[in-house]
Formats: C-alpha cells, sequence, structure tokens
C-alpha cells in the first residue's frame, strides 16, 4: 500500500562506552586484505565504511564489524586485515596490533575462516609475551572446521593455553549463513565478531554466558534482494560447518561444552541466542580457566603498573635502626597499589583484594621489592540445582 516509513538510523550522535575495558580488535587473514588499510580504528559500522569497508568487496570484514557494533555499540575497535598466504602460525601481527595502539587492546578476535589448521599455543605464547611487556590482552580464535573435523575436535582443556578462546558458533539463517553460502563449503563465517562484542560488552568479571545480559539476538541485517528473507541474525544458532545446533542431540551439544569450545545455545522459555560459557583454551581446574577470570586479572595488573610506574628507579627511604625498607614507605606504596583494586571492589569487579610488601626486605642490598597482591574475585552461578516435591504439611 502507498505510505511513508522510517528507518531508525544508530550511530550518528557517536556516543562512545566509558572506559577502556571494551577496547576491543579483530584480525582477518584473507584475502579481502587487499582491499583495505593497513590498521582501522573506530568506533561504528559508518566508520568503517568511510575506510573501504564495503558489503561487496569486503563481505566478511564488513559483517564481522557489523556485528561487533550490534552488540557492543559505541565500543573502540581496532580492525586489521592481512593476506591469508602471509600466515606463518606466529601471530606476529597479534603484537604489532597492541603495539601500534600502546598497548590499549583488552581483547583481541583472530579470524581464520580459509584455514582448517592453526596453531593455538602459538597465539597463546603471543598474548603471553605482550603481558610480559604489561600489555596484556585475552584472544578468540575462530577456523574453518568441517563436519568430519567436528565430530572428532580435540578437547582443549588438555593444554593451558589460559589468554586463548576458540569459538565454533556461526549463524544459522541470517546474512552468516548466506555468506557461508556464498563460500561454497570453502571457508567458514564464523560468529567472532558477535562473541567479541559480547566480551566488549560485558564487564570485566562477568560471564559472556550471563543469560540476563547477554542475548545474541537482537535484529535482522537487512538485504537488496526482495526474494530474500533473513531471520534475525544468530537466532538460528550454527557450527561453523553449518550443522543447525537444532540439528544436534543433548549429548552432542554437552560433548562440544565439555572440550571447552564456545558456540551458541537456546534455553527453553527463554527467546534468543546465548553463548554456552566463556571457556579458555586451558585446563578445567585452572585459576584462568574463564576469560572474565583473565579480564579481571589484567585489569588489576593494568591498573597496579600504571599506579607504581613513576617510582621505579626512585628513591626509597630506609629505617636506619633495621636497615630495611622505612614504613612509612611501605604504607605508601600499599596504598598505591591499592587504589585500582578499591575502584575494581566498588564497580563490583572484586569480591575483596589485600596488598601486601614484607618489611623486612633488603633494598640496599638487592634494589628489589616483592609486593604480593591477593584478590578475590566475583563468582559466576553456572548451575543451580533445585530440589521440589510434593510434601503433606510445611514444617516451621
Amino acid at each position: 500500500m502507498n505510505g511513508i516509513t522510517f528507518q531508525r538510523e544508530q550511530g550518528g550522535l557517536k556516543r562512545q562506552a566509558a572506559g577502556e575495558d571494551h577496547v576491543s580488535a579483530l584480525l582477518f587473514y584473507g584475502t579481502e586484505a587487499a582491499e583495505l588499510p593497513e590498521l582501522l580504528d573506530i568506533y561504528s559500522l559508518e566508520d568503517a565504511e568511510r575506510c573501504k569497508v564495503s558489503k561487496t568487496k569486503t563481505p566478511i570484514v564488513h559483517y564481522h564489524i557489523a556485528e561487533f557494533f550490534r552488540v557492543a555499540p559505541g565500543s573502540r575497535l581496532l580492525v586489521r586485515a592481512v593476506a591469508d598466504d602471509s600466515y606463518d602460525g606466529s601471530f606476529a601481527e597479534v603484537k604489532q596490533m597492541q603495539q601500534q595502539a600502546a598497548g590499549a587492546i583488552r581483547q583481541i578476535g583472530v579470524w581464520l575462516g580459509q584455514r582448517s589448521t592453526t596453531h593455538v599455543s602459538n597465539l597463546n605464547k603471543a598474548c603471553e609475551d605482550l603481558a610480559a611487556l604489561n600489555m596484556p590482552l585475552s584472544a578468540v580464535l575462530a577456523y574453518r572446521i568441517t563436519t568430519e573435523e567436528l565430530t572428532a575436535i580435540p578437547a582443549l582443556g588438555s593444554h593451558a593455553y589460559p589468554r586463548v578462546s576458540v569459538c565454533i558458533a556461526q549463524d544459522g539463517g541470517g546474512l552468516g549463513a548466506a555468506l557461508q553460502a556464498a563460500g561454497a563449503g570453502n571457508i567458514s563465517i564464523t560468529a567472532i565478531g558477535a562473541c567479541m562484542g559480547a566480551i566488549a560488552r560485558a564487564k570485566v568479571h562477568e560471564s559472556i554466558a550471563w543469560v540476563e545480559k547477554q542475548n545474541m539476538v537482537s535484529t535482522t541485517h537487512p538485504t537488496t534482494n526482495a526474494r530474500q528473507n533473513f531471520a534475525k541474525e544468530l537466532d538460528i544458532a550454527a557450527l561453523v560447518d553449518g550443522t543447525l545446533m537444532a540439528q544436534l542431540t543433548p549429548s552432542q551439544q554437552e560433548d562440544f561444552d565439555r572440550k571447552r569450545y564456545l558456540f551458541l545455545r537456546k534455553h527453553v522459555g527463554q527467546a534468543g541466542s546465548y553463548w554456552n560459557d566463556s571457556f579458555t583454551a586451558d585446563k578445567a581446574d585452572s585459576d584462568y580457566a574463564y576469560i572474565e577470570n583473565n579480564r579481571t586479572i589484567d585489569k588489576a595488573v593494568r591498573g597496579i603498573y600504571k599506579a607504581l610506574l613513576p617510582h621505579l628507579s626512585g628513591p626509597v627511604r630506609i629505617d636506619p635502626k633495621s636497615g630495611t625498607i622505612a614504613m612509612g614507605t611501605i604504607t605508601f606504596l600499599e596504598t598505591l597499589a591499592e587504589q585500582t583494586l578499591i575502584r575494581m571492589q566498588h564497580d563490583g569487579e572484586l569480591s575483596g583484594f589485600k596488598v601486601e610488601i614484607d618489611p623486612n626486605q633488603s633494598i640496599l642490598g638487592s634494589s628489589k621489592l616483592n609486593v604480593v597482591v591477593k584478590l578475590i574475585p566475583m563468582g559466576v552461578l553456572r548451575q543451580m540445582n533445585v530440589s521440589i516435591g510434593f510434601t503433606v504439611k510445611i514444617e516451621e
């Protein structure tokens, strides 16, 4: 029928998320690199489109940037694409991006959708090397996996790669599925953009699987093809080979969960799609077995480093009677280190903390000071067991 329609656009006011915990990056290894600048630093999809990111020439990069900002609007995103044949498994580009960003990146997603082999250990090492330079970050890896490979996919918890997670999720009925079909099975689109958006949207102590906050379904990507009707993006959840999650048995889904991969799932009676958990490729009993564990301690490390750095190589008053560091200096340094932790506890990111400096250290002999920081994290309610039954009366 005749009429006038309106579509509300998003991002025109360029409102940005507060703080820096949302600062994220996407690194693509693929053929679209030839169409893009070396590094993008953007706050919206519109920013990306002004920098040559295109639905037609760079559809995969465009899709994942769009997905990132759909989930985490106003966040800061750094994007780099390099040729697929330049991939050597070292992930040197991760280090380069973090160094170019002066250590600002908190989490990075790596897309290897044209490759079925990756080097998780090398990516973890690249992140560890950056942490040693006081530029810590977490990484999520997404790559091409065939149906046959998924049936025998290895368990991630048999190794200790705490700074890396592996995403095997993909859209099954929207734009992601259409891009997958256009690739004729030679590529996995994955859901790395939405996954990184979920991490950027979460506070550092929050799991991306939080049902109340992390529904990945919100809207449908527009299409110029009148015959094409997309489902809401990620509403039909799939794996990176195109298999729909609805086609898998509960035991098959549980197997992927037990092997510590990230994928999308449904909850009975709750609309939307949700992450199964926030696993890292670490052992299940590790202190760093989940993304939020790493993000929380990395935030504490960054804050303590920033507070203590100005005093590096500075003078230290010594107690003339004991020959050890003066108590006033100990109190001063402990207070400095506590400032970040006090803010984190106030913001609900820590349950508690303790900073301790042993007063009996000999600074004159070693010029070294040992500071011990103990953190009590926030918990995550992963399971609830409810006992229910009938009774003849309620006991007081």
